[in-house]
């Protein structure tokens, strides 16, 4: 899936897919190759260790951790070239998560992605 904005993200990448049981599938974006506008490389490996940091919590140092951390290896990466790259390691967090309806899914999601961009454009 290819990432631009973090309008696109939320659009076009972050859909949720209502299964036969009431339950859901969130469709989170893929890592993509840095190839595209708007993207960081990202392994499968990358995006799977920052899911881990992500999982232990969101708050205090572990977001501000990460987004110092892609400081320091792309230099050169914009503001939603960061948050893209945040939303697509913090998506299987959620997607993870059991007991959580479609709609507070995606809330948490948008919740994570305010978050990030306050610390990211700070």
């Amino acid at each position: 899936m290819k990432i631009r904005t973090l309008n696109m993200l939320f659009a076009a990448t972050i859909s949720v897919a209502l299964l036969s049981n009431n339950a859901f599938a969130l469709d989170c974006p893929t890592p993509q190759t840095g190839a595209e506008a708007g993207t960081l490389p990202q392994s499968a490996k990358d995006i799977s260790e920052t899911s881990t940091r992500l999982a232990f919590g969101t708050t205090g140092n572990a977001v501000n951790e990460v987004i110092f951390d892609l400081r320091k290896k792309y230099p050169k990466a914009n503001e939603e070239e960061i948050i893209n790259y945040l939303i697509t390691a913090y998506c299987p967090v959620v997607a993870r998560k059991t007991g959580l309806s479609a709609d507070q899914a995606t809330d948490e999601l948008k919740q994570f992605s305010a978050q990030v961009r306050s610390l990211v454009e700070n």
